[in-house]
């Protein structure tokens, strides 16, 4: 039987050195690492996952490519955040899937908003969407 070749699963405490891996990389690569950032890649569970917010991973062809968070910010309220794709897995429409799952997650909540920010050459574009 072949598997799937892009699978977006929910994020399980194993995932967590990819998670940082991946954030790591395009942080560094685009900008610096801040102590928050440090601290919640290393702990994602704990400053993300039981705060009411989701994790997602990516697989293509059964191996880790990319990831999402969604942070609650407060009730209905979700934000977009540590959203990294694998360089050699880009242009594969992960970051897309990886978006839309965290999208559909936020609207079974119920969500009064959601904000992302996406952030192509390096320019930040903020996005707001009301339900």
């Amino acid at each position: 039987m072949e598997s799937t070749v892009l699978e977006i699963i929910d994020y399980q405490p194993e995932h967590q050195p990819w998670f940082e891996k991946f954030n790591r990389h395009w942080i560094e690569k685009h900008f610096r690492m801040e102590p928050i950032d440090v601290e919640v890649l290393r702990h994602p569970e704990s400053h993300i996952l039981k705060k009411g917010g989701s994790i997602f991973m990516a697989t293509w062809r059964n191996e880790l490519a990319g990831t999402v968070a969604l942070k609650f910010v407060e009730t209905g309220v979700y934000e977009f955040t540590k959203m990294a794709v694998e360089d050699r897995f880009q242009g594969k429409k992960i970051g897309r899937a990886l978006a839309e799952a965290a999208i559909e997650r936020a609207k079974k909540a119920e969500p009064k908003g959601l904000s992302y920010i996406q952030i192509q050459s390096c320019q930040q574009l903020l996005f707001c969407t009301a339900s």
